[in-house]
C-alpha cells in the first residue's frame, strides 16, 4: 500500500472516516411479510402556500439545491422551531429571503440554517471527533415562506433547509449578498416523500418510544461518537405510530432503536414524492439477556468498568461506531445483565475500562478480561479481570549521574499515549529519587493497527533543560512486572533566538518560534506514518518576550527545522539546523512579504467565485503549500509570503469533498503553474483563467416513466482511452466509479456543471435496476442537453443444485461479458459489519413495495429476476453465494425491453473458513488491522487484482472465458478484512486444500502467518492464525 494511502486509512479509522466510506450493511433478511401493501399519492404539501406579492421585494435568480445526504442528527419540525426560537437576539445583519416550491409558491415553515463556511472548515476535523457544531444561525419561514435570518459570519454560507414534505435541502458556497437591502437568494425545494406506520414486536404488539434515524442507507447506521453522539429524527407514539416527513424520493434507511429490542434498519425507496398511503409496519423481535458477574475486580476504579457484548462477526470499531455493541455498569459483586440483544446473533462479552484505549472517543474503553462468546439467554456467565503489568524505570543526569526528579513521562505510540499521572488524576512532574513507575496496564491500551501492546510500545520522558528521553518496552504482558533500568537524559542547550523588525530593528513580541525535527528515511516507508506521528509530539514551540527574545529548548545532534512567524510578517525558516553541546543564538528579522491577490476568468474575462486557487514555493516539487478561494468581490488572496518565487494555479478540484464547489481543472502536479517573483512590500494582481467548463442538463426516464433519484455519473474520456473498455467498467460497476455526479430530483431532471469540453461515458444508475445503463455524450461550450429513456430489459431464470432442485438465497447479478469472471470479496472480515441486521424493503410505489435490491436474491423455488440491464451488451448472469460455490451463464444480449427467460446456473454446496487472527497468542480484539487472503492450494486460479481493495467487492480479474451453458467461475483468491478485532469469514468456497495468509496492518513489514485448511462441502471450519 502506498504510504499516503496508509495515512489516510489510519487517521480516518480513528474518527470514523474511514471507516464510513468503506461501511457495509449487516446481512439482508427478507421482511416482505413484514410490509404492508403500499402506495403514493399525489404531493401534499404542508400549509396552504400563498401566491408571493411584490412586499417580499426584488426576486433573485432561484437556487436549486443538493438533494441532501441524510445527516446523524435531524431535527423534528417541532425541534426545528424550537431551535430558531431559542437563538439569541440578532447582533449582526439581518438578510431576507424566501423558500419556494417548485411552482413558485413559499413554502410555511420551513427551517433555514446558515452555517458559516469559513469557521465550518476551520472547525471539520473538530467536528468529527467532538460533534462540534459549526456556527450557523436559523430562521422560520413565515405563511408566505419569507424569513429574516441573522448572518453567521464570512462572506460566504453553507444553506441547509428543512420542511416537511419536502426533501432534505442543502447548498455550499452561496455568497452573502453585498447589502442587506438586496434580498437573499431565492431557495427551490424539491418535493419529497412521507412515510408513516407502525413499529410492533414479533407478535404484533406497539412498541411504544422506539427512536426512529434516518441513516445511510448503504451503511445502515451513521457514526455516534459517544452517548448523545446522534440525535432521533422521531419517536413512536403510545400506538407505536411514527412518521418521517422530510425525505428525499428515492433510497432511504430508517434506524430503529428500542430499549429491550435488538438495532434493525430498514432500508427501500420510493418512486415518486407523496405521502405514502398505507402505513409501513416494521417488526422487531423481542430482545434476549445476558448475566453474569465479573470477578477479581481492584479495589478501586470499578465504577469506571463496564461489560460490553459486541457480535462475535462484527467489528469491534465498527460496532462501537454503531451503537450495536451494547454496554452495562457493573451491579452489586459486579453482577451484570446485557438485554436488548439478538436472539439469534452470537455475543463476545468482555470487561472494558471506560475512557481507556482506542475507543474512548466513542465511549468505549480497554478490554480488562477474556472474552466469552455466548448466545443470548446465557446466564452465570464469568469474566475474570486481567492481571495489570507495570513499568518501573530511573532518571539521571547523564553527565553527573544525579537522580533527576522533576520530569513528565509516557507511554505509548504516537497519539496513543498514557501520561503517568499522580493520585489526583493530574500529570505528576515531581518524582522522589529520579524513580518512578507505570502501573494498572494492559496490552488492549496500547493497540492500533499494527501495534500491539505486548510487541512493544516507547516510554518517554521530558524534564527541562535536558534532551528527551525515549525507551522502547518490549512485552507488555498480563501481570508482567517490567524494570527498563536507568534513562540517563543529555543537557540540551537553549537555542536562543532574537526576532526584530527587517525596516526599523525594533524587537517584536509574540512571534512565534517552532522546533520541528526533521523525518529520516525511515518517514517515507509505508509503515513510516508512525515515525511521522511520532515527530510531532517532539515539536518545541514558544513565543518572543518584549524584548524580541525567545529561548527554546534544542534537540541535540538531531536536524531540526526552525521556524518563526508573526502576524502581518513572512515567516522565516532555516532548515537544517543541528545544535551540539553549546548554546546557540540566533538573529532571525522578519519582513512584511510580498501579498498576491489572484482572479480566475472565464473565456470571456468574466470573474469566477468559489474557485480553490493553489500555490506552492519553489522548493515544494510535490505538494501544494497553501490554497484559497475566489469570492464574486475579491480573488484569491496570499498575504506575507516569503520573498522568492511563488506558483499558482487552478485547483484540479476542491478541497471540502462538496460536489458543488464550481470546479476549473488545472492538470497534473507539474502542470498549470504561473510563476510570480514576491518581495517585501511588493503587492501583485495574477489573473488565471479558468479552463472552458459546460454543464450538461436533462432529465432520467425509464421506459417512457420519470425516474428519481438515479444516479448520472459522467467520465471524461483522454486522449488513448478505450470508450468500450469504459463503458463496461461504468456498467459493471453500477456506475460508481469515478467522474462527476448528480442525483435526479423528483421530476427526474439532473444538472451536471463544471466540465470540461469534451467526450464522455455517462451512467446512469437507480436502486431499481441491476445494472448502471451507459452511453457517450459529447459536451460542448455552452449548456448541454442530454436527455435519457432507459429501456426496462430484464432476465429471469433458476439457480439450482446438480439434481435440479432450487436454491434460495443466491445471489445473482448481471455483469459484461469483459467481467464475468472478476474477482470478488466475499466478506469484508467484520472491517464494515457493525453487527446489525438490514432489512430490505424493497421499492415503495403505487403497486406496493416489491423487490428492488440489486443482489438479486433468489426465492425459496431458486427463481431470480434482473431488471434494468443494457440492451445490445455482451452480458451474462453470474450467481455467488455464501453456502454455494459460484457459477455464470453463457453470453446474451438483449433488445430494447425484452425479457429473456429460462437461463439455469448450476451451483454446488460450497464450504466456509471462519478466521480468528491471534495476537501474541490472544483474541486480537483491539484496534488491530488484519487482512486475510484465502487461495487454493491446487487447480486453476484467478488473480486477486486489487491487493488492498478496502472498499471491497470490484477488484476485476478477467480470464478466458467458456461457452458452457452455465460455468463454473475459476477460483479466485477471496479476502477480507478484521479492523479491531472480529472474525472474517470466508464464504462460498470450493471443496478442497486452501492456503489462508493473515497480514497485520495490511502493510510491509507487518506480522504474517499462513496456515493449510481443508474446506469441505456443507461445513463451517473454524480456524485460528497467530501472529508472531
Amino acid at each position: 500500500m502506498q504510504k499516503s494511502a496508509l495515512l489516510a486509512v489510519a487517521v480516518l479509522a480513528l474518527v470514523g472516516a474511514v471507516a464510513w466510506v468503506l461501511v457495509g450493511g449487516g446481512e439482508s433478511t427478507d421482511a416482505a411479510a413484514g410490509v404492508s401493501s403500499s402506495e403514493v399519492v399525489a404531493p401534499a404539501l404542508p400549509g396552504a402556500p400563498a401566491t408571493l406579492s411584490a412586499a417580499a421585494g426584488p426576486v433573485s435568480e432561484p437556487v436549486r439545491g443538493t438533494l441532501a445526504p441524510q445527516p446523524d442528527s435531524r431535527r423534528s419540525a417541532a425541534k426545528a422551531l424550537d431551535e430558531a426560537a431559542e437563538q439569541t437576539k440578532p447582533t449582526g445583519p439581518l438578510y431576507r429571503g424566501r423558500v419556494l416550491d417548485p411552482s413558485g409558491q413559499g413554502v410555511p415553515e420551513a427551517l433555514v440554517r446558515l452555517k458559516s463556511q469559513e469557521a465550518g472548515r476551520a472547525s471539520g476535523m473538530l467536528g468529527v471527533l467532538g460533534n462540534i457544531i459549526t456556527p450557523s444561525k436559523s430562521a422560520v419561514t413565515d405563511s408566505m415562506g419569507r424569513y429574516e435570518i441573522e448572518s453567521p459570519g464570512g462572506s460566504t454560507v453553507d444553506v441547509e433547509v428543512e420542511a416537511d414534505g419536502y426533501a432534505p435541502f442543502e447548498r455550499s458556497d452561496i455568497e452573502l449578498p453585498v447589502t442587506t437591502s438586496v434580498p437573499f437568494e431565492d431557495l427551490v425545494l424539491e418535493p419529497g416523500t412521507i412515510l408513516w406506520g407502525t413499529v410492533t414486536d414479533d407478535i404484533g404488539s406497539p412498541i411504544a418510544g422506539a427512536e426512529l434515524q434516518l441513516v445511510d442507507p448503504e451503511q445502515g447506521f451513521n457514526f455516534n461518537f459517544g452517548p448523545g453522539g446522534s440525535v432521533a429524527d422521531t419517536v413512536t407514539d403510545e400506538n407505536g405510530g411514527f412518521e418521517l416527513a422530510q425525505l428525499e424520493v428515492g433510497a432511504w434507511g430508517i434506524r430503529i432503536e428500542a430499549e429491550g429490542y435488538p438495532i434493525r434498519v430498514y432500508r427501500g425507496s420510493t418512486e415518486a414524492p407523496g405521502r405514502v398511503r398505507s402505513p409501513l409496519r416494521f417488526e422487531i423481535p423481542r430482545g434476549g439477556t445476558i448475566r453474569g458477574v465479573a470477578v477479581g475486580l481492584p479495589e478501586v476504579k470499578v465504577e469506571d468498568l463496564r461489560v460490553v457484548a459486541r457480535p462475535s462477526e462484527g467489528a469491534t470499531f465498527m460496532a462501537m461506531a454503531s451503537g450495536s455493541a451494547p454496554q452495562v455498569e457493573l451491579g452489586e459483586g459486579g453482577s451484570f445483565e446485557i438485554g436488548g440483544l439478538d436472539p439469534d446473533r452470537e455475543y463476545e462479552v468482555e470487561l472494558v475500562e471506560k475512557g481507556r484505549g482506542a475507543f474512548a472517543m466513542m465511549g468505549g474503553g480497554a478490554n480488562r478480561s477474556e472474552s466469552v462468546s455466548v448466545l443470548p439467554g446465557a446466564e452465570g456467565v464469568e469474566l475474570v479481570y486481567r492481571q495489570p503489568a507495570s513499568v518501573s524505570f530511573a532518571v539521571v543526569d547523564a553527565a553527573s549521574g544525579k537522580p533527576i526528579e522533576r520530569f513528565t513521562a509516557r507511554l505509548g505510540m504516537a497519539f496513543n499515549q498514557r501520561r503517568l499521572e499522580g493520585a489526583d488524576g493530574e500529570e505528576k512532574t515531581f518524582h522522589a529519587g529520579g524513580r518512578d513507575e507505570f502501573s494498572d496496564l494492559f496490552p488492549s491500551d496500547f493497540q492500533f493497527f499494527g501495534n500491539r501492546g505486548d510487541s512493544g510500545v516507547r516510554l518517554s520522558i521530558e524534564a527541562e533543560g535536558y534532551a528527551a528521553g525515549r525507551e522502547d518496552v518490549e512485552g507488555i504482558e498480563e501481570g508482567a512486572s517490567i524494570d527498563v533500568g536507568t534513562i540517563s537524559l543529555r543537557a540540551a542547550p537553549l537555542i536562543r533566538v532574537h526576532v526584530t523588525d527587517l525596516n526599523d530593528g525594533e524587537p517584536l513580541r509574540n512571534a512565534r518560534v517552532r522546533l520541528t525535527p526533521q523525518p529520516t528515511e525511515d518517514a517515507d516507508s509505508p509503515n513510516g506514518w508512525m515515525e511521522r506521528m511520532d515527530l510531532a509530539n517532539q515539536v518545541k514551540k514558544t513565543k518572543s518576550d518584549d524584548d524580541g527574545w525567545a529561548e527554546i529548548q534544542s534537540i541535540p545532534d538531531v536536524p531540526c527545522t526552525l521556524e518563526v512567524d508573526r502576524a502581518g510578517y513572512a515567516p522565516h525558516q532555516i532548515a537544517d539546523l543541528v545544535v551540539g553541546s553549546s548554546p546557540v543564538e540566533l538573529e532571525v528579522a522578519l519582513g512584511e512579504g510580498g501579498d498576491v491577490e489572484v482572479f480566475v476568468v472565464d473565456r470571456r474575462g468574466e470573474r469566477l467565485a468559489g474557485v480553490i486557487v493553489e500555490r506552492r514555493d519553489a522548493d515544494d516539487e510535490d505538494d501544494s503549500s497553501g490554497t484559497r478561494n475566489t469570492s464574486k468581490r475579491n480573488g484569491a488572496r496570499f498575504r506575507n509570503l516569503t520573498p522568492g518565487t511563488h506558483s499558482f494555479r487552478v485547483s484540479n478540484g476542491d478541497n471540502s469533498g462538496r460536489n458543488n464547489w464550481r470546479r476549473a481543472r488545472g492538470g497534473d502536479d507539474d502542470e498549470g503553474w504561473t510563476m510570480v517573483s514576491v518581495s517585501h512590500g511588493s503587492s501583485q494582481e495574477l489573473t488565471l483563467e479558468a479552463r472552458a467548463t459546460s454543464t450538461m442538463v436533462g432529465r432520467v426516464r425509464q421506459a417512457g416513466r420519470t425516474l428519481a433519484s438515479a444516479k448520472v455519473r459522467a467520465q471524461r474520456l483522454d486522449e488513448g482511452d478505450d470508450v468500450e473498455e469504459q463503458l463496461a467498467r461504468m456498467t459493471g460497476s453500477r456506475g460508481w466509479w469515478g467522474g462527476d455526479s448528480a442525483d435526479t430530483n423528483g421530476s427526474g431532471e439532473y444538472r451536471l456543471e463544471g466540465l470540461e469540453v469534451g467526450t464522455y461515458t455517462v451512467s446512469v444508475s437507480h436502486d431499481s435496476r441491476a445494472l448502471a445503463w451507459t452511453t457517450t455524450v459529447e459536451v460542448t461550450d455552452g449548456e448541454v442537453t442530454a436527455n435519457f429513456d432507459l429501456p426496462l430489459c430484464a432476465v429471469e431464470g433458476r439457480v439450482v443444485d446438480s439434481e435440479g432442485r432450487g436454491i434460495a438465497g443466491v445471489r445473482v447479478r448481471a455483469l459484461p461479458e469483459s467481467r464475468r469472471f472478476q474477482s470478488l470479496d466475499r466478506d469484508n472480515g467484520g472491517f464494515s459489519r457493525s453487527g446489525i441486521d438490514v432489512v430490505d424493503v424493497g421499492v415503495v410505489g403505487a403497486s406496493g413495495p416489491r423487490a428492488s435490491d440489486d443482489r438479486g436474491l433468489t426465492d425459496a423455488q431458486g427463481h431470480f429476476r434482473l431488471e434494468g440491464l443494457t440492451a445490445g451488451a455482451r452480458l451474462v448472469a453470474r450467481a455467488d453465494g455464501d453456502t454455494v460455490t459460484s457459477a455464470v451463464s453463457a453470453v446474451f444480449e438483449l433488445a430494447e425491453d425484452e425479457v429473456k427467460t429460462g437461463i439455469e446456473l448450476v451451483v454446488e454446496q460450497a464450504g466456509t473458513i471462519v478466521v480468528q487472527p491471534q495476537s501474541g497468542g490472544e483474541d486480537s480484539t483491539g484496534f488491530s488491522f488484519v487482512r486475510v487472503v484465502a487461495r487454493p492450494k491446487d487447480g486453476p486460479q484467478a488473480q486477486l487484482a486489487q491487493p488492498l481493495a478496502l472498499a471491497g467487492g470490484d477488484g476485476p480479474t478477467d480470464v478466458a472465458a467458456t461457452e458452457d451453458s452455465s460455468a463454473q467461475v475459476p477460483v479466485a483468491p477471496v479476502s477480507g478484512f478484521s479492523i479491531g478485532g472480529g472474525d472474517v469469514r470466508l464464504s462460498g468456497l470450493r471443496p478442497g486444500t486452501w492456503l489462508v495468509k493473515a497480514s497485520e496492518g495490511g502493510i510491509e513489514d507487518g506480522a504474517e502467518a499462513e496456515i493449510e485448511v481443508e474446506v469441505r462441502s456443507g461445513e463451517v471450519i473454524t480456524v485460528e492464525i497467530a501472529l508472531p
